[in-house]
């Protein structure tokens, strides 16, 4: 677990220097819909921590919106992503990326 930590600090250190340009909108589906949800769930598909002053989002493996798993508070301890079976469906390596609320509304309706 302190290893999924480590990458995804480095993840999110790595957007953070590079910019994540090309996120596509959110499978919300219209205008106003689809807004990434910070609610923890019990059980979660995973718990992740984010001691930074910002909110999150977080996607598996692509900043695809087919694979955004929802959003973190800042400043939250122990915080449940939604279990998506979809998503969690085999057993595979687990890359999560992280970007700001911030860079994710900015570039929600970037299309490549």
């Amino acid at each position: 677990m302190k290893k999924i930590l480590k990458l995804s600090v480095l993840l999110l250190a790595m957007g953070l220097i590079f910019g994540f340009i090309g996120c596509e909108e959110d499978t919300g589906g219209g205008d106003g819909g689809g807004e990434v949800s910070f609610q923890s769930f019990t059980p979660p598909s995973i718990w992740v921590e984010n001691l930074t002053g910002e909110r999150l989002v977080v996607f598996k493996g692509s900043l695809h919106p087919d694979y955004l798993l929802g959003g973190v508070p800042a400043y939250s301890g122990q915080h449940g992503l939604e279990k998506k079976p979809a998503l969690f469906n085999s057993n595979q390596t687990l890359v999560l990326l992280f970007i700001t609320e911030a860079q994710y509304n900015a570039n929600k309706n970037n299309r490549k």
